[in-house]
């Protein structure tokens, strides 16, 4: 994915009249607006006293302790503030929203947690590391010496170098790299399986082997949405367009939380390019060629493949406005639903409810199991310009993120690594939380602009406008590309 340009912060330039008061400032050039790109040294560590701050919105101070811990016990001089409002998780708007009034007053954190498609509209915030300061605490001799981007692009999974990385200055680091996977209700999975088999016995509809294929697509968990479209039919309940039991939550924006990045997966899995290069317009509408000399259109191609589990006319209706009105986490959660798309932090939430099944987590589905893509989403950690210590705020950052320090905040959070040496390789096989270790090498991103979440409600509406609103793939795919040009380019 391309990068965008510009990532030198813009430095207002104050314009003095005596010597004395340039004086003055140069004295104090660490506490002014002055060269931010010139404040963040590397190597740097004082040992006076020092105070930071870090806001974070994903993870309790608990989930951070440790981090704290063994940080504060190299820099003991070094005392971290950690703020985190419960009600932020829930709300990343508020937590936004929040963070910019408090750095537009200057009493922000020196450390700011973003989400990873926040960057580009915030970076204005944001002091990018000192030059090749990234590999100073690394034991890898293979990283020793390396420059930050290629720091960022060897020690850590690819994704995090087309989101960290703005010309040639790296602005942020993970702690995690989440992405999309499959939750399966395992009870729900297993009633089907045996309804199958039961109904077979009394009409023979379906041949020895084929009741066996579905027996373990049911119970493995399907590898591919061919494999997602066997089973759908056999779980899905309905009368008329009433559904009782649904298979999967798909189809549409409103009522599925991660339908914008569900749909950002079939996209990518589609071969679809999203944006053009220069990252200024949408490219999902356009048509490509294929090897063979056909036209298609792959952007429509993912959305329609995505709708048809809204659409009552198709065999694979799983899921519509009406039956489903708080969500689909819900309505897994009530045992409504067999599968679910979601995020690691899913699990979690699953484990501290009080939930009457078993529930298990399988690969995202694919369309082609030999290229795995599936959507990244996750956080970084970065350095304010309110930040009056940002060479101690980076060094907290560089410890923290490519050491063994962030060891504990994985085991806390049950969150996968970033880092490729903690990941693994993709296993098409793994279950349960390994599926995200693995996933981490496939994820991938695409650029939103200075507003993702209205490019995330773009989605949300291409979806609703073909299966609520009657419009034609090609006229919603259309309209959703224009809507997200503009945001593109600023055009609001």
């Amino acid at each position: 994915m391309a990068l965008v340009n510009g990532g030198e912060l813009r430095v207002r330039a104050l314009c003095v009249a005596t010597k004395t008061i340039l004086l003055i400032l140069v004295t104090a050039v660490a506490f002014s607006g002055c060269a931010r790109k010139d404040r963040v040294k590397p190597g740097v560590v004082t040992t006076e006293p020092v105070e930071l701050t870090i806001w974070r919105a994903a993870d309790s101070h608990e989930s951070f302790e440790r981090i704290i811990e063994q940080y504060r016990s190299e820099r003991p001089n070094v005392n971290i503030n950690y703020v985190h409002n419960p009600a932020w998780k829930n709300d990343p708007e508020l937590y936004l929203k929040d963070t910019i009034e408090a750095l537009a007053t200057g009493k922000g954190p020196d450390i700011w947690s973003v989400r990873n498609d926040w960057l580009p509209g915030q970076i204005n915030k944001m002091q990018a590391a000192a030059n090749d300061v990234l590999s100073t605490h690394t034991k890898d001799e293979n990283l020793k010496n390396k420059n930050n981007t290629e720091f960022i692009r060897e020690a850590f999974v690819p994704v995090v170098g087309e989101n960290v990385v703005f010309g040639d200055k790296v602005y942020g680091l993970p702690l995690s790299v989440d992405s999309l996977a499959l939750y399966l209700n395992t009870d729900m999975m297993e009633d089907v399986g045996v309804e199958i088999e039961n109904k077979n016995r009394t009409s023979a509809a379906l041949m020895p082997e084929e009741v066996k294929e579905l027996k373990t697509i049911l119970v493995k968990g399907p590898k591919n949405w061919t494999e997602v479209m066997k089973i759908v039919p056999y779980i899905t309940v309905r009368q008329g367009t009433t559904i009782t039991r649904a298979a999967i939550a798909m189809g549409l924006g409103k009522n599925i939380e991660q339908a914008p990045n569900i749909i950002s997966s079939l996209l990518l899995q589609n071969n679809t390019k999203i944006v053009t290069d220069d990252n200024s317009a949408a490219n999902f509408q356009n048509s490509t060629e294929t090897a063979g000399g056909t036209i298609e259109y792959p952007g429509q191609g993912a959305i329609k493949f995505y709708t048809y589990f809204s659409n009552p006319r198709t065999q694979v209706y799983s899921w519509n406005e009406g039956d489903f009105t708080q969500g689909a986490r819900r309505a897994f959660m009530n045992g409504q639903l067999a599968m679910i798309i979601e995020d690691s932090s899913f699990y979690a939430t699953l484990k501290a409810s009080n939930i009457k099944f078993g529930f298990s987590v399988v690969n995202m589905p694919q369309i082609n199991p030999e290229s795995p893509r599936s959507y990244a989403n996750y956080w970084v950690e970065t350095v304010t310009n309110n930040s009056r210590h940002p060479e101690i705020a980076w060094d907290f950052l560089i410890k923290s993120a490519t050491t063994n320090a962030v060891g504990g905040y994985l085991s806390n959070t049950k969150r996968p690594p970033a880092l490729k040496e903690k990941t693994g390789e993709y296993d098409e096989g793994a279950s349960d939380l390994d599926v995200f270790k693995g996933q981490a090498q496939a994820a991938e991103s695409w650029y939103k602009g200075a507003e993702p979440n209205i490019a995330d409600q773009i989605f949300r509406n291409w979806a609703d406008n073909i299966a609520l609103s009657g419009m034609s793939q090609a006229e919603a795919t259309n309209t959703a590309a224009s809507q997200l040009t503009s945001i593109l380019q600023n055009k609001r």
